[in-house]
């Protein structure tokens, strides 16, 4: 006699197979769908009933429904204009539906390079349609009805009910009922991976922070390993955000800086593939956005790789940590394992000093970089702290994060070479089609 398979573990099997030997639409046996009907409040003071269903695939171990979005769609039948229906084929999920003027609106968040690009950068980070001539029309955000609010719900009901109510779905939802440009869009934009913050608007003083950063004549210092432990060390979530700054994605690294920087964003460009059908994002640069009193944006930019001679991709450069000073920013990078650069600006974004750390004789176990989780300048020298740094994204009987194998090192300013140290320079032409 067979025994009795699960059908999620024949289903795991398949989708192996599947990745092997692609089969079309095998892959989606993992996929799951959640539907449910839901009570929307209009602008109009009106409550009209839609449909709703979320599918989602699989997660990392394979297991059916447990991972990202696929698709969605809403459905509704609209007096004076019929029965809609919109379908979605990603992660991105409906954040507002409304109908004003006897037009349906609907307004989608977005995010990441391939979204951004196709809905023109927007500053909001939303992408709006329309119901026009029976089919959906986007919309510049600007061109939304200005009293469109958040009033769906982006996940699927917690506990499965089939009619999520307008009072059961105040309880899931904190910013329910509120303006989209008061509510939703100012907390959206902050998001990591928002428009503006992956792909922000030209700024004239890119060019030439990068090509400052390059150009800038260094201290050749030579550090050494002065003490080396190999305990574990348990962190607490209060010494664990003391030590690494960890908090929202974009204040991750920064030390000391409250009022001083406001995040560290990543910058990618574009690039076509497919005969210009699509575009693919390439990590060109950092932007360190200052905080100001005046209320004034301004940053200080940082190229993502250093180009090395023979190598026009060159190496990846690792912002470490940033750390503030009463006076300066430091801006602590990785160029090698035994390799750091510190680099010193006013809090107005004007470049004051730097150097190129020399480790000598140091290697991480396993050949790792290790993580850079101290940095000090002490007056005659800077103290840096390397080490296993390892985070346990909060999984249950795990400390916040642990401290392994960990290395003290100083490096003497009295002992620093008066070599200027600059950056390979590229033709004018080549570095500005690499970091544009």
């Amino acid at each position: 006699m067979i025994p009795a398979v699960r059908s999620d573990f024949v289903a795991q099997i398949v989708l192996l197979v599947s990745m092997w030997w692609p089969v079309p639409g095998l892959a989606g046996i993992l996929d799951r769908t959640a539907s449910w009907e839901e009570e929307v409040a209009l602008s109009d003071g009106s409550i009209l009933r839609v449909s709703r269903s979320i599918t989602r695939g699989a997660d990392e171990w394979f297991r059916p429904g447990r991972g990202g979005t696929v698709k969605s769609t809403l459905a509704a039948s609209v007096p004076r204009v019929g029965k809609i229906e919109f379908n979605w084929s990603g992660y991105e999920l409906p954040v507002a539906f409304d109908i004003v003027a006897g037009t349906p609106w609907i307004v989608l968040p977005i995010a990441g390079i391939h979204s951004c690009e196709k809905y023109g950068n927007p500053a909001e980070s939303v992408a709006a349609f329309s119901w026009r001539n029976g089919q959906w029309s986007w919309q510049p955000f600007e061109k939304a009805p200005s009293t469109l609010k958040q009033n769906i719900l982006r996940s699927s009901p917690f506990n499965k009910e089939p009619l999520v109510t307008i009072a059961l779905k105040r309880s899931y939802l904190r910013n329910d009922g509120i303006e989209l440009r008061k509510g939703f869009i100012p907390e959206h934009v902050k998001w990591h991976h928002a428009c503006h913050r992956i792909n922000p608007p030209p700024d004239p003083n890119y060019q030439r922070s990068i090509n400052e950063y390059m150009d800038m004549p260094r201290i050749a210092l030579t550090a050494s390993v002065v003490e080396t432990k190999d305990d574990v060390i348990s962190l607490t979530r209060e010494d664990n955000q003391a030590m690494m700054g960890l908090g929202s994605e974009d204040q991750r690294k920064l030390i000391g800086c409250k009022g001083r920087v406001a995040g560290v964003h990543s910058i990618f460009s574009t690039r076509s593939y497919g005969g210009g059908s699509g575009s693919r994002g390439t990590l060109t640069a950092w932007r360190i956005a200052l905080a100001s009193d005046e209320g004034a944006a301004r940053s200080i930019f940082l190229p993502a790789r250093i180009p090395t001679p023979g190598n026009e991709a060159g190496r990846f450069l690792d912002i470490a940590r940033i750390v503030c000073s009463e006076a300066l920013i430091y801006v602590v990078s990785r160029e090698e394992s035994d390799l750091v650069s510190v680099v010193t600006y006013d809090f107005a974004g004007n470049w004051r000093d730097a150097w190129r750390i020399q480790i000598a004789d140091f290697k991480m176990p396993r050949d790792r970089w290790g993580t850079v989780f101290d940095f000090r300048d002490d007056g005659d020298r800077f103290t840096l702290s390397i080490g296993e740094y390892r985070h346990n994204s909060g999984q249950s009987g795990l400390p916040v994060a642990t401290l392994g194998k960990r290395y003290a090192i100083v490096a003497s300013k009295a002992r620093q070479k008066s070599a200027s140290g600059r950056h390979p320079t590229l033709p004018g032409r080549l570095r500005r089609d690499y970091y544009t």
